[in-house]
């Protein structure tokens, strides 16, 4: 893989990671027209949207201007049943209100049929002088398989000739029966504005619908007020003070007592309120389910109390707003987007807790925006998006390191141990694919007269014997965590630092080549027994910065490393020939090890192609190896020795290499410069000799 191949999939991973939501969000959208996901997500996000009134808890108006009388419990159990009250009693009620200086008398009471005492009921309206609002409803009459009427259930006409307006007493929840908003108008023969809305808006000395009762860009306009509406439905919403019983509330029956009204007289209490009456006794049926009622055990709240709550909410400019419909998609696809740059910067695992994290951080965010700016963004869905994105975004990158790791596998399964595979897995970054520089150690070992030795043997014992000695070498080249780049016929090519960095990856070589000689006297000692030849083999080993990665055609590739100094160690292992050495490293390998190897610096040479010279070493030992020390006295005599040649003491030079040579009579560098002193002595070098040795092949 090269740098451009590096670079697109890079690119393609960082548009995926903006496809993704796009598509992801198109999706939630499109679930969300079907009937059994849309109602699912409407459930979710009313449970959201009721435990944002939870949090916040209850709200309070600066100043109370309603309260409620109500035919409770106790009012039914001392007045009798509900039906069969005369309408003298709602009169007398009116007449009370009326002395204690109200300021409007909302009834949630429809007086549609004709009862005793409904003359009474029409002079307190008469009295009031246009205080009284009563109710009507709006109802919607099925007729036939696909017919329906819409009539209005108003009250009788003797009431609103004495004076009364009319508010409309519907409440309509959503699919599950809540009543979040609050519809301000219906159209019939003329606009009725709802109860609480026509209570507000006579409160405010507004009688009439004015023309820009219609909405404009989804607010209600009126004289010195604008009351948001839902984009939705065009309802209100509606900013519950909290769960039933937060308006002041005060028994019907308790209004008919002389004592008990008196009480309130004296106390002013209903002076200057909208007084709503209407029913909260749970057995008049007439009770709602509201944003509270998810986390009040489902305690509903009386429908005359929603009417005076949603008045309340008017009066005190205490608005709830729905963010614009078009922000719904927005945050939703950025929610979307964020997991997704989030899991693309730091990968599923570590981005599942900063998802987990945004989730909290949205959460706590919706909340807080509706708390202090009373906006109801979504929330259900941007969450739903969060997950899924981190679900599937998961997933797809899941598959797509499976498949890298594949690839790894598949490109060093054979060339390095199972434990650094594995490790390369792990860590993919810890390999770049495409090429980089590194400063790296390149190991080649060659077998010495392969030539012979293959023309001595049968094919089938050839190939028994190299795949021998080649599985044995590469297992040590494995061992030390070196690279098995390639076999050429019996020559071995390994690297030292690559795929994986490691600081000691000259040492590393070192002991490889040590180790393999040592495999080797074992192997020889079989061999011999087997009748099979011996096999002797050079080793050069060079340290420097290469060139590493797949290198090859699109079709055809190796991670391998090119570099002259990968050209140099292949020319060391041939030196060794000239020599008659086994191992041979140059002095930028030396440099690396040389407090932890033992080593003879045996010449400076001029590689063929080549104008630099370069400074070899033979590798003896690992310094911990108890043979070094015998070897290291060898090595100080011959360092002696090879000094008085630098210096042109033929003579001296050649007594040092006789003494190596009587400890080892087979040291072949001692042999090649006794035969320097001697040529040198016959025929001395120019003055301006530099003591380099220049390689005539490589």
């Amino acid at each position: 893989m090269t740098q451009s191949d590096a670079r697109k999939k890079r690119q393609k991973k960082i548009f995926t990671a903006l496809l993704f939501p796009f598509i992801i969000t198109a999706i939630l959208f499109a679930l969300a027209a079907f009937d059994l996901t849309h109602r699912l997500f409407l459930r979710s996000e009313d449970y959201f949207y009721s435990s944002r009134f939870y949090y916040r808890g209850i709200w309070y108006p600066t100043e109370s201007r309603t309260a409620l009388v109500a035919v409770t419990h106790q009012a039914l159990q001392e007045l009798g049943e509900f039906g069969i009250w005369p309408r003298s009693y709602h009169a007398e009620v009116i007449d009370r209100l009326v002395r204690a200086d109200a300021k409007l008398i909302v009834f949630d009471i429809i007086f549609s049929t004709e009862k005793e005492h409904d003359e009474d009921l029409a002079n307190a309206i008469k009295n009031a002088r246009g205080r009284v609002i009563l109710a009507c409803e709006h109802l919607h009459q099925v007729m036939g398989k696909n017919a329906v009427v819409s009539t209005m259930e108003l009250p009788l006409k003797m009431f609103t000739d004495a004076g009364a307006e009319l508010g409309i007493v519907n409440l309509i929840g959503d699919d599950f029966g809540t009543i979040n908003d609050y519809i301000p108008y219906i159209f019939s023969d003329r606009i009725y504005p709802t109860l609480g809305l026509k209570a507000a808006l006579k409160y405010l000395n507004i009688n009439t619908v004015p023309e820009d009762f219609l909405t404009q860009n989804n607010y209600l306009n009126f004289k010195n007020i604008r009351i948001p509406l839902n984009p939705g439905n065009g309802e209100i919403p509606i900013n519950h003070m909290g769960p039933a019983g937060r308006i002041p509330t005060y028994s019907y029956e308790q209004i008919l007592s002389e004592k008990g009204f008196n009480i309130l007289l004296d106390k002013k209490v209903l002076k200057d309120k909208i007084i709503f009456i209407g029913a909260t006794d749970p057995s008049l049926q007439d009770t709602y389910r509201t944003a509270y009622s998810t986390f009040y055990d489902g305690q509903e709240t009386p429908g005359v109390e929603i009417h005076a709550q949603l008045a309340e909410s008017i009066l005190n400019r205490n608005f709830l707003r729905y963010s614009p419909r078009y922000t719904g998609a927005i945050i939703v696809f950025l929610c979307s987007l964020i997991t997704s740059l989030l899991i693309f910067r730091f990968g599923p695992y570590r981005s599942a807790l900063f998802a987990s994290g945004f989730l909290v951080i949205f959460l706590i965010g919706g909340h807080l925006i509706f708390n202090y700016k009373s906006i109801i963004i979504p929330m259900f869905m941007p969450m739903l998006a969060v997950a899924v994105t981190y679900l599937v975004e998961s997933v797809y990158f899941y598959l797509i390191e499976q498949k890298e790791k594949k690839i790894i596998r598949g490109y060093f399964q054979h060339y390095l141990t199972k434990s650094l595979v594995d490790e390369l897995i792990k860590n993919p970054s810890l390999v770049k694919l495409g090429g980089e520089k590194r400063v790296m150690t390149a190991l080649f070992s060659d077998i010495a007269g392969f030539t012979t030795i293959s023309e001595s043997m049968k094919v089938e014992e050839l190939v028994i014997l190299l795949n021998e000695y080649l599985s044995e070498m590469t297992g040590i080249v494995l061992a030390h965590e070196g690279l098995l780049d390639k076999y050429e016929g019996d020559a071995i090519m390994a690297e030292f630092g690559a795929p994986i960095q490691r600081e000691d990856h000259a040492l590393r070589g070192c002991l490889t080549a040590i180790e393999m000689q040592k495999k080797l006297v074992s192997l020889r000692e079989k061999w011999i027994q087997e009748g099979k030849p011996e096999i002797y083999v050079r080793i050069g080993i060079n340290t420097g910065e290469m060139v590493v990665g797949n290198m090859g055609s699109r079709e055809r590739f190796d991670y391998t490393v090119i570099g002259d100094h990968v050209n140099l160690a292949s020319r060391l292992e041939g030196a060794n020939k000239q020599y008659q050495t086994s191992i041979m490293i140059s002095e930028f390998t030396y440099e690396h090890v040389k407090n932890q190897v033992l080593a003879r610096e045996l010449d400076l040479i001029r590689v063929k192609g080549k104008k630099q010279a370069v400074k070899i070493y033979e590798l003896i030992c690992h310094l911990d190896d108890p043979l070094c020390i015998d070897k290291k006295k060898i090595i100080d005599e011959f360092h002696s020795g090879l000094h008085s040649y630098k210096n042109k003491n033929w003579t001296e030079a050649e007594k040092k290499f006789r003494n190596v040579l009587e400890s080892d009579s087979n040291d072949g560098p001692s042999k090649i410069y006794l035969d320097r002193c001697r040529m040198f002595r016959m025929s001395p070098p120019p003055e301006d000799w530099d003591g380099i040795f220049s390689m005539k092949t490589k």
